[in-house]
């Protein structure tokens, strides 16, 4: 069996991707090829990621689940099995946290008889870090850019880091990046790249072309941050280790509506005011 790894990294289109591949279930299904459906996520597989690397579980709803990770990982290869499929495909932006000792318990898990295949989406570690940005201002970031860039840039950097020597020191796996855009151009490379050129006609007039990371204009930033700084000054991420509040899962539902309304008034006065001096 080949088990193909969609492994994001954050902030290059995953979540379009990943309902792209799941509203394609079926037709995924007649090429042979298998994408799981979660309980708890039915458009990706964090569930694997987040077991794996020990992370508490209840911010996806999934508090119930006790199975460990190879025990998930084994029910979906027996869904595949069952189905006849020789191709298996999971996708979560958290496996790029992973290094050798995660791939390791699965690996050792699984054995030789699985290949595995590794896709991911090459993106400027700066870009990302300002679309990045612009997602947690929506969820009530309280500092400037410049406070936090380092740490946002800091995954993907280091991602980049491990899939270059990954390339280079290790032949249990291939690696195949897409240069990211936020275009449908990109969204076709990308699952042409995940379930071959065959199913990709297939899996794309599904659904309207999604819309991408876009980020925030600057000025919108800037409005966003003041508003924040009043309404959710405890907001801020560890400048050294990029962690989130306490309790940000549970912020985040209940302010995310209300700063995304700001936003979405912030851009249209600018939109009319711009539109006022084109027309004089």
């Amino acid at each position: 069996m080949k088990i193909i790894v969609h492994v994001g990294p954050h902030r290059t289109g995953t979540t379009s991707i990943q309902a792209l591949l799941a509203e394609s279930r079926d037709d995924l299904l007649r090429s042979r090829i298998w994408y799981p459906k979660c309980q708890y996520v039915a458009t990706a597989h964090h569930v694997l990621a987040w077991q794996v690397l020990g992370r508490d579980l209840r911010a996806i709803g999934a508090a119930d689940e006790s199975r460990s990770a190879t025990s998930i990982l084994a029910s979906w290869i027996d869904e595949a099995r069952m189905r006849s499929c020789n191709t298996l495909v999971l996708s979560s932006e958290d496996f790029s946290i992973f290094r050798d000792k995660e791939w390791w318990k699965l690996r050792s898990f699984v054995g030789p008889a699985v290949t595995w295949h590794f896709v991911a989406a090459r993106r400027d570690p700066t870009e990302a870090a300002r679309s990045a940005y612009s997602h947690l201002l929506l969820s009530g970031l309280s500092q400037e850019f410049d406070e936090v860039k380092d740490i946002l840039r800091k995954g993907t950097a280091e991602f980049f880091e491990y899939v270059e020597l990954l390339a280079r020191m290790q032949s249990w796996c291939s690696i195949h990046l897409v240069g990211y855009s936020d275009t449908p151009k990109y969204l076709a490379s990308m699952i042409r790249t995940l379930v071959g050129s065959s199913v990709t006609s297939k899996v794309l007039p599904r659904s309207e072309s999604p819309s991408l990371n876009a980020r925030l204009d600057a000025d919108v930033c800037d409005y966003l941050l003041a508003f924040n700084r009043l309404n959710t000054p405890g907001f801020v991420l560890d400048p050294l280790t990029g962690a989130l509040p306490a309790d940000f899962y549970g912020r985040v539902d209940g302010e995310r509506p209300k700063i995304a309304w700001v936003a979405g008034l912030v851009e249209s006065v600018m939109k009319s005011e711009m539109q006022h001096r084109d027309a004089s």
